[in-house]
């Protein structure tokens, strides 16, 4: 059953934060700014722009907790060698506390997880060679204070669109009457961009399929996933019909081959 994704306000207690640099005519004009990474909230902005001497540089970033999600987008112009550069970094960590259906003895527990990347790079996009790619990206969900992790992690070499999901699971212990507890890693970076544009800016994301009757908070307290219990009535509306086909079933006479 899908989760479906609610958003509410609560204090920030998830940890967010990145930073932007950039220069252009060959570092006659800058601009850097940074909210440190461990820094307590739920959502922020950061973005910074310089021009000058020819070239331009630019970089936005951006997390929300309630959303388990990070952005960034940057670009560069100039002469292509050099005279103008973007650096960027963006990252979240939040705690979640999934409550499981009423009666659900201890154990362990299967959550099957989604992780999400989508962006692009344009045509004609040149990073600093001594960086060797254009995005470095880590997307972690998981268990607390351990190597019980699903994850993906890689860099981006090359130009062009990007949509890639990378589902699995993650197998959680549970002690009955207690939550589940799980940790959510997400972080992305530009460590040189000299030409071109990055857009990774709505993306980077974490999603659950839950079974019916689970709840997830993250550390704020905020609402974000529930997979709904049935109602009574839509069960014995199923069942009915389930009988009902079975009857039919049973009635219908069997055919004959020649």
């Amino acid at each position: 059953m899908s989760a479906l994704l609610m958003a509410g306000n609560a204090a920030a207690v998830a940890t967010t934060g990145g930073a932007v640099s950039m220069n252009s005519g060959q570092g006659s004009c800058s601009d850097s700014r940074i909210i440190p990474q461990s820094t307590a909230q739920d959502v922020f902005v950061l973005g910074g722009a310089t021009a000058c001497a020819g070239g331009s540089a630019s970089a936005d970033i951006k997390g929300d907790a309630a959303s388990a999600s990070i952005g960034l987008k940057a670009s560069a112009s100039g002469s292509a060698g050099g005279s103008s550069q973007t650096a960027a970094s963006v990252s979240l960590r939040d705690f979640w506390d999934i409550s499981v259906a009423a009666g659900t003895p201890s154990g362990s527990i299967t959550i099957p997880v989604t992780l999400q990347l989508d962006g692009s790079i344009s045509p004609g996009a040149v990073f600093n060679p001594g960086f060797g790619r254009f995005l470095d990206y880590s997307l972690n969900f998981g268990q607390p204070f351990s190597f019980n992790v699903f994850q993906a992690t890689g860099r981006l070499t090359t130009v062009g669109n990007y949509s890639q999901s990378f589902s699995g699971s993650i197998v959680l212990p549970y002690s009955a009457g207690r939550p589940l507890r799980a940790v959510v890693e997400l972080s992305m970076s530009v460590p040189g961009l000299l030409e071109g544009s990055i857009d990774f800016y709505n993306t980077a994301s974490v999603s659950l399929q839950l079974p019916a009757g689970y709840v997830v908070t993250n550390s704020s307290g905020t609402q974000l996933f529930a997979a709904p219990v049935p109602e009574p009535a839509s069960i014995m509306m199923m069942m009915s019909g389930l009988a009902l086909v079975a009857g039919l079933s049973r009635a219908r006479p069997g055919r004959r081959h020649r």
